[in-house]
């Protein structure tokens, strides 16, 4: 294209939208163009690798930052759940051995205090061969636990009789105290 005095004059045209494009570039002036949105050049492609761009300092930091947010909700969390599984690992490995000193001598160091019903119980089961059946985590449901207990052991013996024990560990503490015991069928 020429110029010729703030006028643009067109040379050969391939197609009618460059006659039209042409046709409008003729008629109005440059300043007139500036704010035509028909004569704004349309934003060229780059090529692959032709990207002359700067890297923002921004495109840097908010990744950054996004991973560390990330990280410090998740660690948190995930270190809470794994400290809760430790700890419901470390209660059930307590029960059971409870379980073998209750078997054993009808008494064991790590409880607070048996009463006399449970002792009584007890002697009864023990009356055969008697093991522990399970352990099982966390208390019954409604209406027999109140979602006190930590485990809830299990002792069977040879006859068929079972003894369940409810069993809730003293925070902060490794002995645990009786809130309640039921027969249970192996």
């Amino acid at each position: 294209m020429k110029r010729d005095s703030g006028r643009v004059q067109a040379r050969t045209f391939h197609s009618s939208a460059d006659e039209n494009a042409a046709k409008h570039a003729l008629q109005t002036t440059r300043r007139e163009r500036r704010a035509c949105h028909r004569c704004v050049p349309s934003p060229r492609v780059a090529e692959f690798g032709s990207l002359d761009r700067t890297m923002n300092k921004w495109q840097i930091i908010c990744p950054i930052v996004a991973m560390a947010v990330v990280l410090f909700i998740a660690v948190p969390i995930a270190g809470h759940y794994a400290m809760a599984n430790q700890r419901r690992h470390a209660i059930r490995v307590a029960s059971g051995g409870i379980g073998r000193e209750l078997i054993t001598s009808t008494n064991s160091p790590r409880l607070v205090h048996i009463g006399t019903d449970l002792r009584a119980r007890l002697s009864g089961l023990l009356s055969t061969t008697t093991r522990v059946c399970t352990v099982l985590p966390g208390d019954d449901p409604r209406p027999i636990g109140d979602g006190r207990a930590d485990s809830r052991l299990v002792l069977t013996n040879d006859a068929g009789e079972g003894l369940l024990i409810r069993l809730r560990q003293e925070r902060g503490t490794t002995v645990f105290h009786v809130l309640g015991f039921r027969r249970v069928s192996p």
